[in-house]
């Protein structure tokens, strides 16, 4: 059961459970998405575990942590709809499985007020080395993601899709990006956060109500003074043709991602039905596209399709032979207007509503799980449980999963593809 008490300057959540032995706390910083910002805010996030007024370096946070009996400390940076998200998490043991009478709660609520009310900031600027080591960090961590074609694929697809609008956006950020950041600017960016982002802390663990004091004497921010921001939303653009997009780059595998607008989002009535259609037509190994493209055809090495219910959109990626470009195209598309004319059986449909629902009774396994769920719930100011998503699940009808394969429009083909096939296209179109 999640619990939520308004706090100063944040809402504080939770959520008791005997399953586990630490207690894990979230802290979660939702603001603007936008390009100007999303760079900036991607390196103070991780910036900001790197050292405290009270423990500069992170040998002082690392022994600290390890008076903590050896909890954890990370930060983590991500998106949802229209808001760019900073989350600081904690994880320590709760002192009831521990043979001493300490108070370890206070020490690790004393260490996240540390990490986020306090961070390591002299005459008006972060550690300038440690900022040009973050800035770098995170430009690796750009470029790797860049060396993965399926995730490239899948990103350039999304730019090309979403240009314009918070959809197109990387939640990492930008390398071209990183020279206008320095140690200054980034004081700029952590007091636009502090006092400018909705505000959320999820507390998951064998807890009670009694704790709330502790976090209301250690843990305060400054009030918010607008509406919350922004979060799922339905995309659309103006765009009246269908985008297809070929890019050449030296590869044997080459990656199909499509990109389709879903005309629902998590606030819409039909977006139980609209997971259920996505995951019947590829999101398992007994779905459509997975027996029919990839098993009876032998089209690709891998095929998925995926709901995204904070954007509003549908993806199919593939890996494929580039031979097989036009085949696979034309087969994925016949397996929706297969589900579109309503060719769908009782078993099928039976079965990837059981997975669904198999899906969320695990939620309670996992801490992380579980704030995940919470926090995406609460940001679109929704009450429904664990119970409530399976009982809409179950009541989906052959007749919501047509309509859903109905409404959804391809806006967006990307195809990474070989030389060969490059230059051949581009012979033969000309």
């Amino acid at each position: 059961m999640n619990k939520i008490y308004q706090m100063n300057g944040y809402q504080l959540h939770l959520i008791s459970s005997k399953k586990f032995k630490d207690i894990t706390i979230s802290v979660r910083f939702k603001g603007r998405f936008t390009r100007e910002t999303v760079t900036s805010r991607s390196v103070l996030g991780f910036l900001m575990i790197t050292g405290t007024m009270k423990h500069p370096t992170q040998k002082d946070l690392s022994r600290t942590l390890e008076d903590l009996y050896g909890a954890n400390l990370s930060a983590n940076i991500s998106s949802a709809g229209k808001g760019h998200i900073i989350t600081f998490k904690n994880t320590c043991v709760n002192q009831e499985f521990l043979p001493i009478n300490e108070n370890l709660l206070i020490k690790q609520v004393d260490l996240l007020n540390e990490l986020v009310n306090h961070p390591y900031i002299v005459d008006g600027h972060f550690d300038e080395e440690m900022t040009e080591l973050k800035k770098q960090e995170i430009t690796y961590r750009i470029m790797a993601d860049m060396d993965d074609k399926m995730g490239y694929a899948f990103d350039r697809m999304v730019d090309y899709m979403g240009r314009g609008s918070v959809l197109g956006l990387r939640s990492t950020g930008y390398i071209e990006d990183m020279e206008n950041i320095n140690a200054y600017t980034l004081v700029k960016t952590y007091k636009d956060m502090i006092q400018n982002d909705d505000k959320h802390v999820y507390v998951v663990g064998d807890i009670d109500e009694s704790i709330i004091s502790i976090f209301k004497e250690k843990l305060q921010f400054p009030e918010v003074k607008h509406d919350p921001y922004p979060s799922a939303y339905i995309y659309q653009n103006d765009r009246k043709h269908l985008l297809d997009i070929i890019e050449k780059q030296d590869i044997v595998q080459s990656k199909l991602v499509m990109g389709y607008k879903a005309n629902c989002c998590t606030l819409s009535e039909n977006t139980a039905a609209m997971s259920v259609f996505s995951n019947l037509l590829g999101g398992y190994s007994q779905s459509r596209l997975f027996q029919v493209v990839r098993e009876k055809n032998s089209l690709c090495y891998f095929i998925h399709s995926s709901y995204d219910p904070m954007n509003g959109i549908m993806t199919i990626a593939a890996g494929i032979d580039m031979n097989n470009y036009d085949k696979t195209k034309e087969l994925i598309g016949k397996q929706i207007k297969d589900l579109q004319d309503g060719h769908i059986t009782d078993e099928e449909l039976s079965m990837v509503k059981t997975m669904l629902i198999n899906a969320l009774s695990k939620v309670d396994d996992d801490p992380d799980a579980i704030i995940s769920f919470n926090w995406r719930r609460d940001i679109i100011n929704s009450q429904d449980s664990i119970e409530d998503k399976q009982n809409a699940i179950k009541n989906v009808t052959k007749q919501d999963v047509i309509k859903c394969a109905q409404s959804i429009e391809l806006d967006t083909i990307y195809f990474l593809t070989g030389k060969e096939f490059y230059e051949e296209n581009l012979l033969s179109n000309n």
